[in-house]
């Protein structure tokens, strides 16, 4: 497995596209102050996944963004690319070439791509494992790297050395058994908290469930008796209803008769009435007629009166008047009898229009 070719697109002082090929042999690159060698090592870091802003000499991870100068504007992306031959099948992967890219934009995006398709950055890592190739590996030496390396502290260069014998791979795979250990033993104890806390519900949830099979229940018989107590109720209502219909049935034909009986009483009533006034102008007629028999009366009483007194002077006319007097004496006999009857007839009348 070689690095073949490295392709800078924007980033730091590239501003254009900018390609170094690496034939076979070559394993430093060299040039004067300025020129740009620590920026192709920043990239070559930066594409294999460096996320600290400060070892890419920056404050911010955008820094490696052309950031423009006086003839050239400021660019929104930066993109590093390193291509592999890998003919001898060191990489876990079947092409014959591998092209590591890396994307990141002004607003904070990054992405990550394996021969120009979308990846994470564990599935970079995991295909440079036990390669040597990394962003702190032993295969990229920056300027003053070596002076480090010579003044570094055992613990120090023996991650070198196991890097380079290739047995960082199986501690980081240890390290990352472990971790997934520990996180199954916290999986395992969060489970166990759950089901605890799952029986604990389905206690609860088994003596809501027999409470609410209860309630069914009871609900139902209520429902039950609700139904034969309506139905008993409305068939007593029923009854009394038809009983009170039959009731009403009769008092509307007695509200009949009483109305047709009405009727016939205000008749005898009106007709009673009208008697009542024909009797009144009969007892004034009758009054009348009595008035005039006792004017007649008093008149005969009056002339009879004259006449005793002037029985002596005209007793030589006596016998011619004798017929005369027997008449009006029967006839005020007559008189007195038709003023009894009319008295007793007037004494009817009252009484029986008091009664009306």
């Amino acid at each position: 497995m070689i690095l073949s070719r490295v392709e800078l697109i924007n980033f730091k002082s590239f501003a254009d596209k900018t390609t170094f090929d690496f034939s076979s042999g070559i394993t430093a690159i060299l040039g004067p102050n300025g020129c740009g060698k620590s920026n192709v090592v920043d990239a070559i870091k930066w594409v294999l996944g460096e996320q600290n802003p400060r070892t890419l000499r920056g404050e911010e991870m955008t820094d490696v963004i052309f950031a423009g100068s006086e003839n050239r504007r400021p660019t929104g992306m930066a993109e590093v690319s390193l291509y592999f031959d890998n003919s001898n099948g060191q990489l876990p992967t079947e092409y014959n070439e591998v092209c590591i890219t890396r994307r990141l934009y002004r607003s904070g995006e990054s992405e990550y791509l394996i021969n120009k398709n979308p990846c994470r950055l564990r599935d970079i890592r995991e295909l440079f494992m036990d390669t040597g190739i990394g962003t702190s590996a032993y295969t990229v030496i920056e300027q003053g790297k070596v002076e480090a390396l010579l003044s570094a502290k055992p613990h120090e260069r023996r991650l070198v050395f196991e890097e380079a014998a290739g047995i960082s791979k199986y501690k980081a795979r240890r390290k990352e058994a472990l971790s997934r250990l520990e996180r199954t033993d916290q999986n395992l104890l969060r489970s166990t908290d759950i089901v605890e806390e799952i029986e604990k519900r389905i206690r609860s949830l088994s003596r809501q469930a027999s409470n609410a099979r209860r309630f069914q229940n009871l609900a139902d018989e209520l429902r039950t008796a609700k139904g034969r107590y309506f139905t008993a109720r409305w068939t007593t209502e029923r009854d009394k209803l038809q009983e009170l219909r039959s009731q009403i049935g009769k008092l509307e034909v007695l509200h009949r008769e009483e109305a047709a009986r009405n009727g016939n009483l205000n008749n005898e009533i009106s007709e009673l009435q009208n008697r009542e006034l024909g009797m009144e102008a009969e007892i004034e007629t009758a009054t009348g007629q009595l008035r005039k028999v006792e004017q007649e009366t008093s008149a005969i009483e009056s002339e009879k009166v004259r006449t005793e007194e002037q029985l002596k002077a005209l007793e030589r006319e006596g016998e011619q008047r004798e017929g005369t007097l027997e008449s009006l004496r029967l006839r005020t006999a007559a008189m007195e009898t038709e003023k009894g009857k009319l008295t007793t007839e007037r004494q009817a009348l009252t009484e029986e229009v008091e009664t009306l």
